[in-house]
Formats: C-alpha cells, sequence, structure tokens
C-alpha cells in the first residue's frame, strides 16, 4: 500500500479567503444589524456571535494548514480478518 500526501495549500488562496470572511464581517457589523427594538438587537447580535465563531473557526483551520508540516499518511492496516486471510497458504488459491 502507498502512501498518500495531502495537498499543500496555496498562500494567496488562504489569504484570499480570509480577507474575504473580514469583509463579510465588516458588512455584517455596519449594514445588517437590527438594532431597532432589544429582542431584534438581541437576536441580530447571537447571529452575529454564532457567525464570528464559525469564521473564526474556519479561519484559524485555514492558517494553521499553512504551517502543518506535509507529511504522508498511511492507510489503516486491514482488519484482524482480513490479516489471517491473507496469510492463508493455498495451492490454487491466491487470496
Amino acid at each position: 500500500m502507498t502512501a498518500t500526501l495531502r495537498p499543500q495549500p496555496r498562500p494567496w488562496a488562504v489569504a484570499l479567503l480570509v480577507l474575504l470572511g473580514l469583509r463579510c464581517v465588516t458588512w455584517r457589523v455596519t449594514d445588517t444589524l437590527n438594532l431597532s427594538t432589544p429582542l431584534a438587537a438581541a437576536i441580530s447580535v447571537t447571529a452575529l456571535l454564532a457567525e464570528l465563531l464559525l469564521l473564526a473557526g474556519g479561519s484559524l483551520n485555514l492558517l494553521f494548514s499553512l504551517w502543518l508540516p506535509r507529511r504522508a499518511t498511511e492507510p489503516p492496516p486491514p482488519p484482524a480478518c482480513l490479516r489471517a486471510c491473507l496469510e492463508l497458504d493455498h495451492d490454487r488459491l491466491t487470496v
């Protein structure tokens, strides 16, 4: 079995995605908050905080993907029943 390498992310693509995320947050904060009533403000700010949390998690994941070392991922070993079958040696049958 061969090991596969995960693709290395391109720094310009990560930077573009982070900048677009920041632009989206700026737009949400400056133009779309509904602060007309206390209930509307609570719902709007709660939704904004949830979006900020998701965006921060995704951005950190993208940024950390740039700094993690590139390593080969080994496929998992076959289950025990298949290993036993592979070890059998028959005259006319190959597993």
